[in-house]
C-alpha cells in the first residue's frame, strides 16, 4: 500500500478495518499497532471499532481503551458511540458523557447526537 495515493490507501484500510471488525475484531485490533500514520491508523481503526460496535458495543467500547492516547483513541471512542447511538442513542450518549473526559467526550456526544 505505500505506493498508493494518501485517500486511496486510507479507503483500501478503512475496508480492511471494516472486514476485521465483522469477522475478527481481536485480531484487527492487534494489527492496528502495526499500520503507520496517524490517518493511515485511524481509517483502519475507526472503520473495526465502528463495525465491531455493530454487534458488541461494550467489548468495542472496552477495546477502545487499548489503543494509544490521543487522537487515536477519542477518535475509536466516537466512532463506537456513533454506532451505539444509531441503535440506542440517548443510552450511548449517557455513557459518554459520563465515561469519558476531554476530548473523547466530546467527539464522542458530538456524534451521539448528531446520530439522535
Amino acid at each position: 500500500m505505500e505506493g498508493m495515493e494518501a485517500s486511496a490507501r486510507q479507503r483500501s484500510l478503512s475496508d480492511l478495518g471494516a472486514e476485521f471488525g465483522r469477522r475478527n475484531p481481536a485480531e484487527g485490533l492487534a494489527l492496528v499497532r502495526t499500520v503507520i500514520g496517524l490517518a493511515d491508523r485511524e481509517a483502519f481503526a475507526e472503520a473495526l471499532i465502528s463495525e465491531w460496535a455493530e454487534v458488541a458495543p461494550q467489548e468495542a467500547l472496552a477495546a477502545c481503551e487499548t489503543l494509544a492516547a490521543g487522537e487515536l483513541r477519542a477518535s475509536g471512542y466516537a466512532a463506537a458511540v456513533r454506532t451505539w447511538a444509531e441503535k440506542a442513542p440517548q443510552e450511548a450518549a449517557n455513557w459518554a458523557a459520563t465515561r469519558l473526559v476531554g476530548s473523547a467526550r466530546q467527539m464522542a456526544v458530538a456524534q451521539a447526537a448528531e446520530v439522535w
